[in-house]
């Protein structure tokens, strides 16, 4: 957990996480040492990995959206509305 929140905050500006940090109450340090565990506890080419994955998910979603699987799956979803009686054309 404690690492892919490390994933999530590598992407947001430092004073803006301790702002809130701070207005949650939690001392920016207990961050900083509990990060510091877990990148001592997990090995390097797993935290590298975990790291790569928001590239990945946002390389997949270029490649769904180019190939426009993304507007099959919608209107396989919420096929688009039918005209009905007495409404406008």
């Amino acid at each position: 957990m404690v690492l892919a929140i490390d994933v999530f905050l590598e992407g947001l500006p430092e004073t803006l996480v301790n702002e809130k940090l701070v207005e949650l109450g939690i001392p920016p340090s207990e961050l900083q040492s509990d990060l510091a565990r877990v990148r001592r506890l997990v090995p390097g080419p797993v935290r590298a990995l975990v790291g790569r994955v928001p590239g990945v998910i946002d390389r997949m979603a270029a490649k769904v959206s180019e190939n426009g699987i993304d507007r099959r799956v919608r209107g396989m979803i919420a096929p688009p509305a039918t005209k009905t009686e007495g409404s406008p054309a």
